[in-house]
């Protein structure tokens, strides 16, 4: 299931919601909602639904949220505060991964992660952060990256996530397979020695699904968010 509140003026908090969210949660069924800013798809307008931190009404519900593109791109209130201000969208992605509360549930994906409109430092911040790679799912958002302006690989270069040595081969291949593209460039971004790891490509696990009677699970879909 994938919602776009922004587009699709969808209030995570409405209390409406609350008996779909308790059916996911007994289905396990992982809902993947857009945050941060949304521009792809203007729908609604409603970029306030967007805001990360009200995943954690799902999350309440014991729904597997994934956050797509980890909030990666534009602000969000900050509605922790007492007087709330704006906020990266993926700051407060951030701080979600970091409550306790949350670590079996709230998933983040990094499609569209390296397009020229993120900063560099969310490159380096997912980059970086090991502790989160079994929670992060290799996404593609096709058909983005088949949209040539969208991923600057001089830019990447610049910020030190990627080796120039690396632009000429990923050229050529975008040229041939845009998928293949966006997916050697995950494996070749690096921060400092960091790099994604093995879980961020292994992510069938997520969409596993319990049958009635003995512990088991099966593979319902493999296909990766995005």
């Amino acid at each position: 299931m994938k919602w776009l509140p922004s587009s699709m003026a969808i209030d995570l908090r409405d209390p409406r919601l609350r008996p779909f969210y308790d059916r996911l949660a007994a289905a396990r069924m992982p809902l993947i909602v857009h945050c941060g800013e949304e521009h792809a798809v203007p729908g609604a307008d409603r970029q306030d639904l967007g805001n990360p931190l009200l995943l954690r009404e799902p999350l309440r519900h014991g729904v597997r949220v994934i956050a797509a593109h980890c909030a990666s791109l534009g602000l969000a209130m900050d509605l922790d505060l007492p007087r709330p201000r704006p906020a990266q969208a993926f700051e407060l992605f951030s701080r979600l991964m970091d409550e306790p509360a949350w670590h079996d549930l709230l998933l983040g994906d990094v499609s569209a992660m390296f397009q020229f409109n993120r900063r560099p430092e969310v490159w380096r911040s997912v980059l970086r952060r090991q502790d989160w790679h079994e929670r992060l799912l290799h996404g593609s958002d096709y058909p983005l990256p088949g949209v040539m302006p969208l991923v600057r690989l001089s830019r990447l270069v610049r910020a030190g996530v990627l080796d120039e040595g690396h632009v000429a081969p990923l050229e050529a291949l975008r040229g041939h397979h845009p998928l293949m593209f966006d997916l050697a460039l995950k494996r070749l971004a690096r921060w400092q020695g960091d790099a994604f790891g093995a879980p961020v490509y292994a992510t069938a696990r997520h969409f596993a699904a319990r049958r009635a009677g003995p512990e088991r699970a099966t593979t319902r879909s493999t296909v990766s968010p995005g």
